[in-house]
C-alpha cells in the first residue's frame, strides 16, 4: 500500500525500517544516512559500494490485489433555488497505510485523520447553521488514497456529484501537524485561491503565501477534469509520513480547528 498503483513484486521482499536500522545496515554512523542522502542528491548520481553487512529475513505475507470499499459522501443542499444544483466539493481521504506486519502500526493521526476529522466538523458546523450556503455542498470521505487516488478517481470518473454543475473542490490533507496552513493550486486556480488568502487575512491569518501549480493527491482527479481545486495542508506537515510515529500527540489542536474555521469560511463564500 506504500507503493502506490500497479502490481506488486511479490518475489522482491520488502522492509520498512527506521532510520537507525538502514544506518546499521549499512555500516553508518548516526546522522550518516542523511549525508548520504544530501551527497546523491547534490551530486545526482549514484554513491555505491560495498557495505559489509547482511541480514537473514523471514517474510511471511499474502498479497491481495484488491478489495472493495467505499466512499463516504454527505451533501447539504444549496438554499438558493438558482444556485442550488451547482456544487462545491470538499474532501478528505479517510484511509492510510494500516498494520504492515506484526507490532508494525501505521496511525495516521496526520495523514489523514486530521483532514477527516475537520471534514466532520465542517459538515456538522455548516448543517447546525442558520443561515446555510446558497449553492450544495458536498461533503466526501474518500478510501484508497494511498494506494492510487482510486477513491478520487472513482468519483470523478462516475460524477457522483456532476463536475459541470461544480465549481471548486476543497482537499484537506494533514492538517493537523504544524502552525501554518500552505494551500496548493494557488497558480492554477488564482481567483479561489486569492479569495481564500484574503478571507484568512481578515481573520485567523493562518495561511502562507507559498502555493504551487495543480491538484496534487485526491485534488488530483478534479484538476485534471478542469474543477478549480485548493490544496489545504499543513506546512512541513509531512514530518511523520507513513511512519509509526504520525500518532495523536503530534497534532496542534490549535492548528487544526483554525484551519477547519478557514475552511467553513471559504465554503461558505
Amino acid at each position: 500500500v506504500l507503493h502506490g498503483p500497479g502490481e506488486q513484486d511479490t518475489g522482491m521482499p520488502q522492509l520498512h525500517v527506521s532510520m537507525s536500522v538502514a544506518e546499521e545496515l549499512l555500516g553508518l554512523e548516526a546522522g550518516g544516512l542523511d549525508e548520504l542522502r544530501a551527497s546523491i542528491e547534490s551530486t545526482q548520481a549514484p554513491n555505491s559500494g560495498l557495505v559489509g553487512r547482511a541480514a537473514l529475513l523471514d517474510v511471511e505475507a499474502d498479497y491481495v490485489e484488491s478489495a472493495q470499499t467505499a466512499n463516504v459522501v454527505g451533501v447539504l443542499q444549496g438554499s438558493d433555488p438558482a444556485l442550488a444544483r451547482e456544487y462545491v466539493i470538499i474532501g478528505a481521504h479517510l484511509d492510510h497505510a494500516g498494520s504492515q506486519g506484526e507490532g508494525n502500526f501505521f496511525p495516521g493521526a496526520n495523514d489523514n485523520a486530521s483532514g477527516s476529522a475537520a471534514l466532520i466538523a465542517l459538515a456538522q458546523a455548516m448543517g447546525r447553521s442558520e443561515a446555510p450556503p446558497r449553492r450544495s455542498v458536498a461533503f466526501v470521505l474518500f478510501t484508497a488514497e494511498e494506494s492510487g487516488l482510486h477513491g478520487a478517481k472513482a468519483f470523478v470518473e462516475f460524477e457522483s456529484i456532476p463536475l459541470s454543475q461544480s465549481v471548486a473542490m476543497i482537499n484537506m490533507d494533514s492538517v493537523g501537524y504544524g502552525e501554518k496552513l500552505q494551500m496548493g493550486g494557488g497558480e492554477s486556480a488564482p481567483e479561489l485561491w486569492k479569495l481564500a488568502r484574503a478571507i484568512d487575512a481578515g481573520a485567523e491569518q493562518i495561511t502562507i503565501e507559498k502555493t504551487w501549480w495543480g491538484g496534487g493527491a485526491d485534488a488530483q482527479p478534479f484538476f485534471d477534469a478542469g474543477l478549480p481545486t485548493i490544496y489545504f495542508a499543513t506546512k512541513d506537515s509531512y514530518a511523520h509520513l507513513h511512519q509509526p510515529g504520525d500518532t495523536p500527540d503530534t497534532l496542534n489542536g490549535e492548528t487544526l480547528a483554525a484551519i477547519t474555521r478557514h475552511a467553513y469560511r471559504l465554503v461558505t463564500a
